[in-house]
């Protein structure tokens, strides 16, 4: 009986999530529940996965951390921490792996139990702070099965909801019993929450200090406030202990990396007022009928249309909402309801204010951006809005109770109510990737060592992440990779593998250690060292044997030369600033400021030049850029070496490009990650492309621009005279409108134009870049000018 008892809200709730996932139980080998295969369904599937064989070939490498060091986005390491890792889920699902080998079910067992355990979760919270049964499971149906989860099928992550109530929980118990035991718990519960879910650590955790600060100011008198505080503080530190092997490999990424968002990144996965009354289109009552505005289901499925359009599911339901607005008056009614619906008031305010995001209360959204660890990662801050599910269900509790106190029968009508608001369709469940393709299977069977590319390389999610799921089988080292982030090179190292095969890629991926080359189709190989070695319906994998010979007759177009330099029209010494104006809007604002300055060369170069950016005052209260290049030259302006020193907020990133002419390559180094590009004979960095530009006179001016990897082809016809007027003063100039174009063959998004002084010296007067995604338009007019001495 003890048993039955113990197993009936589970139980209960298990059958929910039959109810609310159908059709999944079906068929859970051949479908994936997801609305979406390819993007960031596969990239969940492909973490579960890496983490599950790990566990059952080599356990010892969770202990040890190795298991970060997946085989995406080779030769960088920690790539498993570019996103969330799943090793906590990856234990609870570890035994149904040991018996079928299949990620695709565990993938499916964790959303079902993940919707389960957060049901849970929250029905023994509520029971405990207001005593009803009733109550709590009106609570758990509503934590557990709410729009939000569906909405977000394809972020297997944002599932993890079930330690957020456990957190409350012994927040309570530690607040009313004042026992050290409830405060280990609540360490223990919101380091577990933390290492379910990169997001879930920053929210929840947020939750968590607004609800332990009311407390506090609450308390009885100045001896109780330092015993709880005293037990606050030892929660965090078990907390932090317990935490920190995991939180040691992101802070190791964030170091290295300089991994982070941007406030213009995360406004456009902020929510809109609208969100919180969409549903997804699969609800049966709201979506199918269009009653509510419905996230669509292409939008859902698709990283293309950017963040924004996935975020936007946050219905908390109209039942749930009215027994909110009920429960904050019948919590008033007794004292020790008084002081949680506070809390959740607050906490239910907090979330809704930042999942507006920086469009919101810029200032809060800002400071937390700058001063909150952890909140540079978030994207999408749209999901603070499940704190505001989360509130409404606290405060709903209070009502629930004291209706089933007195009215149990209308009790239990407005429970089925909240299930039939959340109720869906059957769920348009896609198919499973194939566990093993031929490619893979002669991969894994193959006796050499080395790593592998697959073609195309690229940044798409969809064309990526059905090799990173294709990987799981042979497990080596994977060139090709799809995460919330990416290493820095993989942009210029994909533009530049877009000409393979040619001998200058091949050069590439020797050097890259890549043995083999999987391909759509067979390949025109002759001339180069590479053989084929298998052919299946999937794909042909060839062996790259060496680089090629000196003098191929397979080489690629070469940009024609740069053209000979007469007389240069800056020496060392000079100095120019200029006032950066962003001119998007009614408005032309100052935003920043750019120091440009010509040095001695060093060390064997002609001249280090430098470019110093500083943002404005008013600009640093919400994003602070202190940004510093360096780009040391020959006697002909190419360039030798180029540093970038990054400071922007919390994010410190530093870097350095070799350009190598004899090889044909730029040699990138950044932390302990060293990756060779192809790169163009002529490349110039963007800096030393600003000066070659002043130094050419009336001639068409063609040149490749190398930044970081990634190269643009720039035109310049030769310059028109324009007479402008820039602070007040006219000035006589030459004006250049150069054409730029990616490596691609694909025109850049915005547009650059230039008016350099008609004289000897050819100084930039003014610049104006149009169309830079996030920003708009700005422009760069010179405040000074200090002459070098020639």
């Amino acid at each position: 009986m003890r048993f039955l008892r113990a197993i009936r809200v589970p139980s209960g709730y298990a059958l929910a999530a039959l109810v609310f996932t159908w059709p999944l139980a079906l068929d859970p080998v051949r479908s994936i529940a997801s609305v979406q295969g390819p993007g960031d369904t596969y990239l969940n599937l492909w973490i579960l996965g890496w983490d599950l064989r790990t566990l059952a070939t080599e356990p010892s490498a969770i202990l040890t951390g190795q298991v970060f060091n997946a085989n995406i986005f080779h030769p960088a390491t920690n790539t498993l921490a570019y996103s969330d890792h799943f090793l906590l889920q990856s234990l609870v699902v570890a035994p149904l792996y040991f018996v079928t080998g299949n990620p695709v079910l565990c993938y499916n067992a964790v959303l079902f139990l993940s919707l389960v355990a957060a049901a849970w979760a929250m029905h023994v919270t509520v029971r405990e702070l207001v005593g009803s049964e009733t109550a709590a499971w009106t609570a758990g149906l509503a934590w557990g099965f709410a729009p939000y989860h569906f909405g977000h099928l394809i972020h297997l992550q944002l599932q993890a909801l079930y330690f957020l109530p456990l957190v409350f929980l012994f927040w309570h118990r530690m607040f009313t019993t004042g026992r050290t035991r409830d405060a280990c718990a609540l360490g223990a519960s919101v380091a577990a929450m933390a290492i379910a879910s990169v997001y879930y650590a920053v929210i929840g955790t947020l939750a968590i200090v607004v609800a332990v600060i009311v407390r506090l100011i609450a308390g009885a008198d100045a001896v109780a406030r330092l015993r709880l505080l005293r037990q606050a503080a030892l929660a965090a530190l078990i907390g932090a202990i317990l935490v920190a092997p995991i939180a040691y490999r992101y802070l190791a990424v964030q170091r290295t990396d300089g991994f982070g968002r941007s406030l213009a990144e995360a406004s456009q996965g902020a929510a809109g007022l609208r969100a919180y009354i969409t549903v997804a289109p699969d609800n049966l009552v709201y979506g199918r009928t269009g009653f509510l505005p419905r996230a669509r289901p292409e939008d859902r499925a698709s990283s293309a249309v950017g963040p924004r359009a996935t975020e936007q599911v946050l219905f908390p339901g109209f039942v749930l909402t009215v027994l909110a607005a009920i429960g904050v008056w019948r919590s008033w009614k007794y004292p020790h309801g008084r002081h949680i619906a506070v809390v959740f008031l607050l906490i239910g305010a907090v979330g809704f204010l930042l999942s507006l995001g920086p469009e919101g209360v810029r200032a809060l959204y800002a400071a937390a951006h700058r001063f909150v660890f952890g909140f540079q990662a978030i994207r999408a801050p749209a999901r603070f809005g499940v704190l505001v599910l989360f509130a409404l269900i606290g405060l709903a509790a209070f009502a629930m109770r004291d209706l089933a106190r007195w009215r149990p029968r209308i009790a239990v009508a407005v429970f089925a109510l909240v299930a039939v608001e959340y109720l869906n369709a059957p769920l348009p469940y896609v198919s499973a990737p194939p566990l093993e393709t031929s490619t893979a299977a002669w991969l894994r069977n193959a006796p050499e060592r080395g790593a592998v590319m697959y073609q195309p390389l690229t940044t798409a999610a969809s064309v990526t992440t059905p090799f990173m799921v294709q990987s799981l089988v042979h497990r080596r080292p994977l060139l090709n990779g799809y995460s919330g982030l990416r290493p820095a090179y993989y942009d210029g190292l994909a533009q530049a593998m877009a000409a393979f095969p040619s001998p200058e890629t091949i050069q590439a991926l020797d050097n890259l250690d890549v043995r083999f080359v999987v391909t759509p189709a067979p390949l025109d190989i002759r001339d180069l060292p590479l053989v084929e070695r298998a052919r299946f319906d999937d794909g042909v994998v060839y062996e790259v044997q060496g680089q090629p010979a000196a003098g191929s007759n397979r080489a690629g177009p070469r940009l024609s030369t740069l053209p000979p330099l007469g007389a240069l029209p800056f020496a060392a010494g000079e100095t120019a600033v200029y006032s950066v104006v962003w001119t998007t809007g009614p408005l032309a604002i100052p935003a920043a400021r750019v120091t440009f300055q010509v040095n001695k060369g060093q060390h064997g170069a002609k001249f280090d030049l430098s470019a110093h950016g500083t943002t404005a005052p008013w600009v640093s209260r919400f994003f602070e850029a202190d940004d510093r290049f360096a780009s040391s030259v020959d006697e002909a302006l190419r360039p030798l070496t180029v540093e970038q020193r990054l400071r922007e907020g919390s994010r410190s990133v530093d870097r350095r490009a070799t350009f190598d002419r004899a090889s044909g390559v730029v040699r990138l180094q950044q932390g302990l990650t060293n990756v060779a590009v192809p790169a163009s004979p002529d490349a110039l960095d963007p800096i030393a492309a600003f000066y070659y530009l002043r130094a050419v006179h009336d001639a068409l001016l063609q040149m490749s621009v190398n930044d970081w990897g990634r190269e643009i082809s720039v035109t310049v016809p030769p310059g028109v005279p324009a007479t402008i007027t820039v602070g007040g003063v006219t000035v006589e100039t030459i004006r250049l409108d150069p054409h730029l174009v990616k490596r691609s063959r694909q025109p850049v998004s915005y547009r650059l134009t230039v008016w350099l002084s008609r004289d000897s010296r050819r100084v930039p007067i003014l610049m104006t870049i149009d169309g830079l995604v996030g920003v708009g338009s700005v422009r760069f007019e010179l405040e000074s000018f200090v002459a070098g001495a020639r």
